[in-house]
Formats: structure tokens, sequence, C-alpha cells
């Protein structure tokens, strides 16, 4: 792995034979490098937040490695990088993060579990239906599963939606963008708090139980939201379990968007560590709390 020091305010530096640019982005210090060999800079680009994780200025690419691998993937794309971090292959990954992830969930057992079933409550009180409900999303190897969440919608949310798509160009276009709508009117009065603090993703720890998830890695998406994320943000995606947070959780949250889970999902597998999770879980915590960016 080839790494180089960032002066901040530079603009330019080399590593590993390629440029990289350091700015500011309004939240934190950013680092990107681009390896001129690939084809679609837009699919290639890894980005690197600093103040906002760690304290130093240190920037590391692993385009290029005796453990990285290239295939063609299926469909009418040319063949993509799809390189991975050898990390995933170590027996930290294998054993040492989902025994932490269990770990880690049971100590807090006490904690969660009373808040979830008073959130049930809360839900239940306002229009007395289930306030649990599941979704199928893709996880670990392209598999489909059942994600649990707290409903923060009315009951008939898939209904009004299709006619909001079909009478309002503005809410399609907003949805076509991102798959949210940053004020939807179907989230309910208790559903805005909850989703607010991001309560609504609680009973995934579920997932985390049944070995489904991890508490941290790639934010679980519907098929169609995840395949229009492209074939090489898939594969990366595709390689690990999804997570309850993550890297693009904590820097853009639904901010971002798909570009942020573009840049953010790809490096998180790359650069894999238990140190990574640990930094990730601690700013999750201040990043919930403030509530910026969820909707």
């Amino acid at each position: 792995m080839a790494t180089t020091s960032i002066d901040f305010g530079q603009k330019g530096n080399t590593m590993a034979g390629n440029t990289v640019q350091v700015g500011w982005d309004g939240k934190g210090w950013m680092a990107g490098a681009l390896p001129e060999s690939l084809a679609k800079p837009e699919d290639s680009m890894d980005q690197v937040l600093f103040a906002n994780l760690v304290a130093a200025a240190v920037a590391s690419v692993n385009y290029e490695t005796p453990h990285s691998t290239a295939r063609a993937l299926e469909g009418p794309t040319q063949p993509v990088l799809a390189s991975l971090h050898r990390a995933l292959t170590s027996s930290s990954y294998r054993i040492a993060k989902p025994v932490l992830d269990i770990l880690l969930v049971m100590i807090t057992l006490p904690v969660w579990l009373p808040l979830c079933c008073a959130l049930a409550l809360l839900i239940w009180l306002e229009d007395r239906h289930a306030p649990l409900y599941f979704q199928i999303r893709i996880g670990w190897n392209g598999r489909p599963f059942r994600v649990w969440k707290f409903r923060t919608m009315v009951p008939n949310a898939e209904d009004l939606l299709e006619r909001m798509l079909l009478l309002d160009p503005e809410i399609r276009r907003e949805w076509r963008a991102r798959y949210k709508l940053r004020h939807d009117p179907r989230v309910t009065r208790a559903g805005r708090f909850i989703r607010r603090f991001s309560l609504d993703e609680l009973p995934q720890l579920i997932n985390v139980l049944q070995g489904h998830m991890s508490l941290v890695g790639p934010r679980p998406l519907p098929r169609y939201h995840h395949r229009k994320l492209g074939d090489h943000v898939c594969a990366y995606r595709e390689a690990v379990r999804p997570g309850l947070t993550g890297l693009w959780q904590v820097s853009c949250r639904s901010d971002g968007g798909n570009n942020g889970m573009r840049l953010w999902d790809p490096f998180y597998v790359r650069n894999w560590s238990l140190i990574l999770d640990l930094l990730i879980l601690a700013r999750t915590a201040r990043v919930v709390l403030k509530g910026r960016g969820a909707y």
C-alpha cells in the first residue's frame, strides 16, 4: 500500500504515481486520488475524510497490489477493477469483526431493548398499526435478506408514493435522484422524531445477531437502488456484510445521496480495519445526536 503525507492547503501531491487533490468541502478535509489508467473516473476515485475521523494528514491508496484482481462483470459494461483489500481475507475480518458485533450488541442490550419497546409503543399509539415492518435488501455476496425497521410512515405509504410520483414532477425528479424525499408527506409525527435521530434502524440489531448485517458497513439498499450505483461500486458493497452505520452515514448521510455512497463505500471496503470500525462507531453517536442529514 502506497502512502503519502498530505500538506493541507496544497493543491496537488502525488501518490503511487497519481495526482492527489486536497481541499475543504465544508464538512472536512478531503483528498482524492485518481488513477489515470482506469476508464471511469467517477467509478474509480477514492476519497479520504481527514479531520472528521482522524487527526493525521495521511492518505492511502491501494489500486494495484499482488492481491488485486480484475474481472468482467455481467452486462453491457467494460471490465472494471474489482480489487479488494487483503484485510477482507484476514482472520481479523472473518472472526474478530463478527465477534465484536455480537459482543457490542449484547453489552448494550439493556439500553437498546427498552428503547425499542418504548418506540414501538409510541408508533402504535399514533395510528394503532404495526410498529415494525421489513424490506428486502441486498446483502453479502448479493444475497437478498429481510431488513427490519420501525415504521415511520403512514400504513398506505406505497400507494401514496405512486400517486405523488404520477402527479408531481418535482417529487418525481427528487425521488429518481436519490430514492428519498426531503419533505416526505407520508412520514408520521412520531416518524419525524424517530428519523431525525435514526432510531428507525434499531431493529436491525436483530439482523446483526442473525449474521445478515454488521454494526459497520455499507448501507443495505433495495435492489433497484443498489444497481443504480453501478457495477463497480456494487462489487465492493457485495464483498462485505452491510452495516447499521458506516462511513457514508457518518460523513454525509442522506445529504450525500448516491454520489456519497459511490465514494465512501469502496473506500471503506479497501481500507477496512477494526480501528476504522471503532472510529466510525464513535462518530456515529455524535452524528445521530446532531440529527443532520437525516430525513
